[in-house]
């Protein structure tokens, strides 16, 4: 059934350190000779949506009591006045990416109806066209920079799986959490089967980034796991969602 990559947790800032996670190259493929096994592994964080105000860290002093004197006698020293020490500046967010391990497809085999594909000679047009169009565009875009400059074919902008990523960056928001899986359990290849939507081989990369499209798409190359799903030959359709810093991208072949 298809390949899962998952996400980027970040805030805008000025700059960023990016805390890079392997854990999720979620693969799957519907292969019916296939036997049913699954591998998981998760490394780096599963996501806690990025604090504006950071983690604040304090110190705290305590005071010793000293004892002096001579012949046995224990003069007790006063104790000083103690002057909090002021809490350090919050540290800026860190970004976070995460990702899951291949899993092949259980049988039998769903058998849903095919990929709308763009009827555009732009593949990249949205044609969902709700408030966050361009933003998927500028993804598209951008991810196909990325294709052209290694080689390879175009990503077509797809109505159907962008309407599934959109929804699932909603969600995300709405649960405050940053996970390819959602409540009920469900991996990015069961929305994508539960669509509708016919694929063989399937990925996702997801993040939480308060940053222009340009941006996510340039961190999610720089981590290797999601590098593979945007640069995989296998794929040459997408759907992107994005709301309130959560952003989504299926990818399928």
């Amino acid at each position: 059934m298809g390949k899962r990559i998952a996400g980027a947790r970040l805030s805008l800032l000025p700059s960023f350190v990016l805390l890079v996670g392997c854990g999720a190259v979620f693969t799957q493929r519907n292969d019916p000779a296939a036997s049913q096994n699954s591998t998981s592994n998760s490394v780096g964080n599963n996501a806690n949506a990025a604090s504006a105000t950071g983690v604040r860290s304090s110190s705290s002093n305590a005071s010793d009591a000293n004892l002096a004197g001579n012949s046995g006698v224990v003069t007790p020293t006063p104790t000083p006045n103690l002057t909090p020490t002021p809490n350090p500046a919050a540290p800026s967010p860190t970004p976070t990416l995460i990702a899951h391990p291949p899993t092949p497809p259980p049988t039998p085999t769903p058998t849903p109806t095919p990929t709308p594909a763009s009827t555009s000679g732009n593949p990249c047009v949205d044609t969902l066209t709700d408030a966050y169009s361009s933003y998927r565009e500028q993804v598209c875009a951008n991810l196909n920079q990325q294709r052209a400059a290694a080689g390879l074919p175009p990503f077509t902008l797809v109505k159907a799986i962008s309407a599934v990523t959109q929804a699932y960056a909603v969600d995300m928001n709405s649960r405050g959490v940053l996970d390819h899986f959602s409540a009920n359990g469900e991996s990015p290849s069961d929305r994508l089967t539960a669509a509708g939507i016919a694929w063989n081989a399937s990925g996702e990369n997801i993040a939480y980034a308060l940053v222009t499209p340009a941006v996510v798409v340039s961190l999610w190359m720089s981590d290797a796991a999601h590098r593979d799903n945007i640069l995989n030959p296998e794929y040459g359709h997408l759907g992107v969602g994005y709301y309130n810093g959560y952003w989504v991208t299926d990818f399928t072949d």
